[in-house]
C-alpha cells in the first residue's frame, strides 16, 4: 500500500529501498493500467458548471452526488485516486486563495484539462487486481474496453 500511495503522490519508491518488506513486493502484485478518461470529464464537467471554486472535499462530495453511468459503481476510495491521479497529471492543479484566518486550497483546470476535454490526451490510473471488476462495470457503461494489464512497477 505504501507504494501505491507514494506512487499516486507522485513519489519516487526506489525497490532497493524496500527489501521486499511491504506488501506489494511480499505478495508480488501486479497492477493494471484503467484508463479514466471519462471520470476525469466528468470532473472537468462539475468544474465548468460551478460558480465558484471548489476545494478537493467539495469537488470530491459533488462528484459523489452527481457521478452519472459506470462511475456510480465507484467506491469512495477510488473516487478519491481518480481526482489525485488528475492533480499528479496536471488535469487538475490547486490554486491556492488567502483567507481571513488561513489558505484555502481550490481545485482548477490544470494545463491537460483542455487536451483531455478535447479527446487529445487520455488519463491512466494504476489500479490493483481487487479494485479492476469495479472498472469493468464502468467501461460497460461509458462503452470502452476494459482494463489492460502491466508489469508491476516500483
Amino acid at each position: 500500500k505504501q507504494w501505491y500511495q507514494r506512487r499516486v503522490r507522485g513519489e519516487h519508491f526506489d525497490t532497493k529501498d524496500c527489501a521486499r518488506s511491504c506488501d506489494r513486493c511480499r505478495d508480488n502484485v501486479t497492477f493494471q493500467t484503467q484508463d479514466i478518461t471519462a471520470q476525469a470529464r466528468e470532473i472537468l464537467g462539475i468544474l465548468d458548471n460551478k460558480e465558484k471554486d471548489l476545494t478537493y472535499a467539495m469537488l470530491l462530495t459533488e462528484w459523489k452526488s452527481t457521478r452519472k453511468g459506470g462511475s456510480k459503481k465507484l467506491a469512495p476510495s477510488t473516487l478519491e485516486l481518480v481526482i489525485l491521479q488528475l492533480l499528479r497529471e496536471n488535469v487538475l492543479q490547486e490554486k491556492f486563495k488567502a483567507g481571513m484566518y488561513k489558505a484555502l486550497s481550490y481545485c482548477v483546470y490544470g494545463g491537460h484539462a483542455r487536451a483531455v476535454l478535447s479527446g487529445a490526451r487520455t488519463v491512466t490510473l494504476p489500479i490493483l487486481p481487487s479494485t479492476a471488476a469495479q472498472f469493468i462495470e464502468v467501461a460497460a457503461a461509458h462503452s470502452t474496453s476494459a482494463p489492460t494489464s502491466s508489469a508491476p512497477t516500483h
